[in-house]
């Protein structure tokens, strides 16, 4: 019962190819807010869940193939193929965020092409990267006037915010920890010049 019950769910996230949502940007097409689109972070996701699953026995290895869980191999393709007609960009309607950085490196190392991972580094690195960390997307509001309603803050044009977007550090260790994986530690040299200078140890010493 346990086994088939997490084999539906691996059966319904197959789907993610053609299920829409709002992404890291928190609403749908830019010139529809409230209208979901398909997201390539969130497609990229999918496939790592999938391919770690695929062959995943329940109760262990030592156990009946029975508990084993089953990837359709088509579905996997279709996600792959989607993401890649979506990449370099996040969506039909949105450039680029931060989650495509988790995307083509750690955790979902999910794009194998290197020209495709360094047009996406490039195009993310050249709009988001600051001098503390990396916005989420150009435009963002979130972290800014905390006296203003959030619901109005959502309903407000990301146009409004360009040039006032948080900037946040912890999204730099997504790149280091890729380096890491990828066996290049020394690329990582980047990322550290911007986060080092922002640590602290738990007595507050620089």
């Amino acid at each position: 019962q346990e086994c088939h019950i997490i084999q539906n769910l691996v059966y319904y996230i197959e789907r993610a190819y053609r299920i829409r949502d709002f992404g890291m940007w928190g609403q749908g097409k830019k010139e529809s807010p409230d209208k979901p689109e398909l997201s390539a972070s969130s497609i990229a996701i999918t496939i790592a869940a999938l391919q770690a699953c695929d062959g995943l026995n329940l109760f262990g290895k030592k156990c009946s193939n029975e508990a084993a869980l089953f990837v359709d191999p088509d579905a996997l393709f279709r996600n792959v193929s989607i993401l890649h007609s979506l990449l370099p960009r996040e969506s039909k309607s949105k450039d680029v965020d931060a989650a495509l950085i988790m995307a083509k490196g750690f955790p979902a190392f999910a794009v194998e092409d290197e020209v495709l991972c360094s047009k996406i580094e490039s195009n993310v690195d050249g709009e988001l990267l600051g001098q503390y960390g990396y916005k989420r997307f150009t435009g963002d509001k979130v972290g800014l006037d905390l006296s203003r309603d959030p619901m109005e803050l959502l309903q407000t044009n990301t146009d409004d915010f360009y040039g006032m977007e948080c900037e946040w550090p912890f999204i730099l260790l997504f790149q280091i920890i890729s380096r890491i994986f990828e066996g290049k530690p020394e690329d990582a040299s980047k990322y550290r010049s911007i986060i080092n200078p922002l640590l602290y140890d738990t007595a507050g010493r620089s």
